[in-house]
């Protein structure tokens, strides 16, 4: 598997490389196709070869083939996620694909000139998060190098242009503070766009048990319930299922969840069930267990609401987070505006000629 197809299966540096560094906008309609295309410019533009020029920048050449590397790139993560890309969405990408590579080039340009460094010890970091969450093990990341024919220095060098690049745009913006007006502004845009479900803001205690009988279960069931009856502090409630794996010999797992909001439509049936459609529903600042596939659930209720438009408080920090997304953006388009000003550009062909694709590896 190649790496552009990788990092796309796993997210994070096709997030990273698309919004950070590439500028396609979080949340807009065309946000995967902007997505696959930034991941295919980020490999296409590390494996460009000799040939027609395809655009001059400050300099630096972009080729022919680079573009159409690219294209071959994005088609196969359309094709991977069972899109159509045929010849006619191949041309309709073209002077985009261009204009994403011209744009990485002022962003290297620029980070030359600005002479940001990122240090081994950062991108030691990096390889050593990759290596754990997308490849599990060393043996993994190894058979990864060879079957794409590369050193851990081209990973290591992959990683520390990414972090540069990074690195350029958080330099030019500053999202540090966002006031109250502009989340209040960025809500009442987006607040009606799908209503809420029947819901409860509660803090919720995950048990999963391994290794029980029916009896053994509702026997546990009932000793929860009567010792969630009897406290009002989650943490201490999962001490006291914990302790099951000495008194009952069974394998337990707890997890307590920060308090947020729970939609009817998106809890399990059971949950649904017991939470909002009882003849008489748990009241607030009470603990409520519910039985689950592979154990149980305690929901200590603060509040419920009826279906209907989310308040402001619901969904501050997600409001929040995406007008800080916004600002970065627009404050990373006016430097990339400002670099396109400043730069000496030149694109050579009009209309790129058809190219001779070049052949990816499957899986």
């Amino acid at each position: 598997m190649d790496f552009v197809t990788h990092i796309c299966h796993t997210g994070a540096v096709a997030a990273c490389v698309c919004w950070l560094v590439l500028g396609c906008d979080a949340g807009a309609d065309d946000d995967t196709d902007e997505r696959q295309e930034a991941v295919a410019a980020y490999q296409a533009s590390e494996q460009s070869e000799a040939g027609d020029i395809a655009a001059v920048v400050n300099d630096r050449e972009i080729t022919v083939d680079e573009v159409e590397l690219h294209l071959d790139k994005l088609g196969e993560l359309y094709r991977r996620s069972n899109r159509s890309f045929d010849d006619s969405a191949r041309e309709d990408k073209r002077q985009r694909v261009l204009q994403q590579l011209v744009d990485r080039e002022l962003l290297r340009d620029h980070a030359d000139h600005k002479n940001i460094e990122i240090d081994d010890k950062q991108v030691d970091e990096k390889l050593d998060g990759h290596i754990q969450r997308r490849f599990g093990s060393q043996s993994s990341f190894r058979k990864y190098l060879d079957s794409n024919d590369m050193t851990v220095a081209d990973y290591r060098s992959r990683i520390r242009e990414n972090v540069t690049l990074k690195e350029v745009v958080n330099h030019h913006v500053d999202t540090a503070t966002i006031d109250d007006e502009k989340v209040r502004s960025h809500y009442d845009r987006i607040a009606n766009r799908r209503p809420a479900d029947d819901r409860i803001e509660a803090c919720r205690l995950s048990v999963k048990l391994r290794g029980v009988d029916d009896d053994t279960h509702a026997q546990l069931r009932d000793d929860l319930a009567d010792a969630a009856a009897h406290t009002d502090d989650l943490e201490q409630l999962a001490e006291h299922a914990e302790n099951w794996q000495h008194e009952h010999d069974v394998a337990v797992w707890t997890r307590l969840r920060d308090t947020r909001w729970y939609e009817k439509s998106h809890v399990q049936p059971a949950a649904s069930r017991t939470l909002f459609e009882a003849d008489e529903l748990p009241g607030t600042d009470e603990n409520t267990v519910v039985d689950t596939s592979r154990g149980f659930d305690v929901y200590r209720i603060h509040d419920r609401r009826d279906a209907g438009v989310r308040e402001l408080d619901e969904v501050e920090d997600l409001v929040r987070e995406r007008a800080r997304i916004s600002k970065h953006q627009e404050q990373r388009r006016e430097l990339l505006q400002q670099l396109r000003d400043d730069a000496t550009i030149e694109i050579q062909l009009d209309e790129l000629p058809d190219h001779p694709q070049i052949e990816l590896v499957d899986d």
